[in-house]
């Protein structure tokens, strides 16, 4: 982004209005929203004498936690 984010006068942000290029956009609105897939948290259930598929559940962890690392890396905005 090329600009800097102000509010100085602490409005809530269901009424606030970014101020962006030459637009006013509610800083609430869908258009600040980007369109992403998700993978689904599987927690790890097991149960005596029960085996899972370790490489399966990894696998699924590393995308499960490239989702987050996306969402933490997100500006204030989105």
């Amino acid at each position: 982004m090329d600009y800097t984010f102000e509010n100085p006068n602490k409005i809530p942000l269901h009424d606030l209005i970014v101020h962006y290029k030459n637009e006013k956009i509610p800083a609430l609105s869908a258009r600040w929203i980007e369109k992403k897939n998700f993978t689904r948290y599987v927690p790890l259930k097991i149960k005596e004498n029960e085996s899972f598929d370790e490489d399966e559940w990894l696998y699924e962890m590393k995308h499960f936690n490239q989702d987050l690392e996306w969402i933490l890396g997100l500006n204030f905005h989105r």
